[in-house]
């Protein structure tokens, strides 16, 4: 699966469940087609994979379809440092009502950057 690239930005290749050739791993855990689903995204980064220093920037978009239109969603966003520290920040949003576009809202500043030294 290619992510689309937002505002000119070179897209990030993610693969489900795959060995990605560039960028990490997206597993996606759950049914969305029971009543209130309960669903994970797991992404992980291939560290060993960068070809020396940089930094991984890390974005969180929430698809707007016909589907979620003006519903409430309540998440949790759980990150691991390389420290082995974890955090977590509980997010709860509302999905705009839509007049049939598709879109993305963009959740900013949700996760830290990966720093590769």
């Amino acid at each position: 699966m290619v992510k689309p690239a937002m505002s000119g930005q070179t897209p990030h290749v993610i693969q489900v469940m795959g060995s990605g050739q560039r960028g990490g791993f997206l597993i996606k855990l759950g049914n969305p087609d029971v009543f209130q689903p309960r669903l994970a995204e797991i992404y992980s980064f291939p560290y060993d994979r960068m070809q020396g220093k940089g930094v991984v920037k890390l974005i969180v978009e929430v698809a707007v379809t016909g589907q979620s239109c003006g519903i409430d969603i309540y998440a949790k966003s759980m990150q691991l440092s390389g420290a082995g520290i974890m955090s977590s920040t509980d997010v709860s949003l509302k999905i705009p009502s839509c007049g049939g576009e598709n879109g993305f809202l963009v959740l900013k500043d949700l996760l830290i950057d990966l720093n590769i030294v």
